[in-house]
């Protein structure tokens, strides 16, 4: 069976249901919001684990390493990820 190419496993962290992780592999945000998430520790091939998403397109709350940050809903689409 072929392997999917990491493209088509990609998601935003916004859909990640609650308890799943991925590996952030790319941020599409503009320059400010981008630094911010680097000084959390949100950057390219770090793994993140989405401990609760609020309802109707609210935050989310994700985990890096021992830290867990509330990331508003827009931001958290803007990161992408492969699951796993």
């Amino acid at each position: 069976m072929p392997r999917k190419d990491r493209r088509s496993r990609e998601a935003d962290l916004a859909t990640l249901p609650a308890g799943s992780r991925g590996r952030i592999t790319g941020i599409a945000a503009g320059d400010d919001t981008r630094r911010e998430l680097y000084s959390l520790g949100l950057l390219e091939g770090v793994e993140v684990r989405v401990v609760r998403r609020a309802p109707r397109g609210g935050a989310v709350l994700v985990a890096v390493g021992a830290s867990q940050y509330a990331l508003g809903h827009d931001v958290a689409a803007a990161i992408r990820v492969v699951p796993g």
